[in-house]
């Protein structure tokens, strides 16, 4: 499948990050000890700093199979990046989820999936935990100089959007009210 289409897919069922002004910053405990990430109405907002702007920060599935794999995507304000690695910060031991060392912008657009990889109720708990769960991703930018920009993307995955991801999983599709 495409990357388009997997973007596109993918879309319906993770949170969409706002591209707007951000309304306020709170405080999160992570692998990294307390950052502070900007939220949009309390929710997530797009991280972004003078290098990029966070498009995208969550999970891709392929309809009726019963696997997930990471997604992340990002709008570049410069040519000059070569590195990207993502780490999930939301808890202890950090986690290194993306390495690439061969960054390749489509019209200053960067986006990468991990593998999809299987799952179960019991593998991926928080899939039907009726609370919403939170990530926190750190992402760390090289230019060409060797310079490095760091910065945090907090992402919210309601009930009503694991609901959604689960019944596309499954190959059905129910539609979600209100924001993502």
């Amino acid at each position: 499948m495409n990357k388009i289409v997997m973007f596109f897919m993918g879309l319906v069922a993770t949170i969409l990050i706002p591209l707007n002004v951000y309304a306020d910053q709170i405080e999160k405990m992570t692998a990294d000890g307390p950052i502070m990430v900007e939220t949009r109405d309390g929710g997530a907002a797009a991280a972004k700093n003078e290098w990029i702007e966070m498009t995208d920060a969550g999970y891709h599935y392929e309809p009726g199979r019963m696997a997930i794999g990471w997604r992340f995507a990002f709008m570049a304000k410069t040519k000059d990046i070569v590195n990207v690695e993502i780490w999930d910060v939301s808890k202890e031991p950090a986690t290194l989820i993306i390495s690439d060392d061969k960054v390749k912008l489509e019209d200053n657009a960067w986006m990468v999936s991990t593998e999809l990889k299987s799952i179960t109720f019991k593998t991926e708990p928080w899939i039907v935990d009726k609370k919403k769960t939170e990530k926190v991703f750190k992402i760390i930018l090289t230019n060409v100089a060797g310079e490095k920009k760091t910065l945090y993307q907090w992402t919210v995955f309601t009930r009503e959007i694991k609901n959604q991801i689960i019944a596309l999983m499954k190959g059905n599709y129910i539609h979600v009210q209100g924001r993502r």
